[in-house]
């Protein structure tokens, strides 16, 4: 790669990450859209937007019937949002599907078997290999939910210095796999059960006697991981790692005395072992001297 393609990649990276830090939190991202969407509800219906629905019909004329756009914050949607929530909620189509395999994500999660078997997946993976089985590894780690943000992206850090890479470099291979590759699979996992439920939905207002089926979508997300597995494999190899530089690990500390604190004595201030520490002059028997007799003395007999 000669210096103007280096200058021209690096100015394309550069644009990329200036933009990208510009963008607002994905929360607020949401909370845009969904203010864009009311004010274009609110918009349409001023306007009498209206729309053929592809399958009802009208029962007076027997054509195809109007939709007429509605305003999300008029009273009746409003009262809708609140009194019908219960049932909107248990009326999810994707609802059931999405419990039961969160039920047994969560148990595997829980027991540590997806952070165990991704630990060991990596771990003795040779330097050569080390960021497409990291990438690979990461996408496959979406059946595991949140774990594979806690467990692999630190321990690939940890596995590239150790290989003597540059830790960053290992960091964001697998942060590549688990967020950018979130939707590649070798194996239907939790998302694909909530799109089932979505798209047998969807399509049922068109066809109501089409069935979806779970694994639908195992042959489009299969292809996503043997496209995406040899492209983070690239861009961190040969655009991300040479950005970073050589990385030189930090000489271990030297294990030397620990410094005293202030309080504690020197050698001159201890005392010999001939001389001790003085004791109080304390009469053994105060009672006999001031002529009064203890409590706990024997009676006179």
């Amino acid at each position: 790669m000669n210096s103007a393609s280096r200058e021209q990649t690096g100015g394309v990276l550069r644009w990329i990450e200036r933009t990208g830090n510009r963008l607002p939190d994905p929360v607020f991202l949401f909370v845009y859209l969904i203010g864009a969407l009311i004010v274009i509800s609110v918009v349409a219906s001023a306007l009498g937007v209206s729309a053929v629905h592809p399958t009802q019909k009208d029962p007076e004329t027997g054509a195809l019937a109007l939709v007429a756009a509605e305003s999300l914050i008029s009273a009746d949607n409003i009262r809708r949002l609140w009194v019908e929530m219960p049932t909107t909620f248990t009326h999810f189509h994707p609802l059931g599907y999405v419990l039961v395999v969160m039920l047994g994500a969560g148990v595997a999660e829980r027991s540590g078997l997806f952070g165990t078997a991704m630990s060991a997946a990596v771990r003795g993976a040779p330097r050569m290999l080390l960021t497409p089985l990291v990438a690979l590894v990461a996408m496959l780690g979406n059946l595991a939910a949140d774990a594979a943000y806690v467990v692999l992206i630190p321990l690939a850090g940890a596995l590239y210095a150790a290989a003597g890479r540059h830790p960053v470099a290992g960091i964001a291979a697998a942060f590549a796999g688990v967020s950018g590759g979130f939707s590649a699979n070798l194996l239907p996992g939790q998302l694909d059960a909530l799109l089932f439920g979505i798209t047998e939905a969807a399509a049922e207002t068109i066809a109501p006697a089409w069935d979806a089926n779970i694994a639908g979508n195992w042959f489009f997300i299969s292809a996503m991981t043997v496209v995406f597995l040899p492209v983070i494999w690239y861009v961190t190899d040969r655009i991300v790692e040479p950005r970073l530089g050589r990385f030189t690990p930090a000489p271990p500390p030297k294990r030397g005395r620990r410094p005293r604190p202030r309080w504690w004595p020197t050698r001159r201030s201890r005392p010999s072992r001939g001389e001790g520490c003085a004791a109080p002059a304390w009469p053994r028997r105060p009672w006999r001297r001031s002529g009064w007799s203890s409590p706990w003395a024997p009676a006179p007999r």
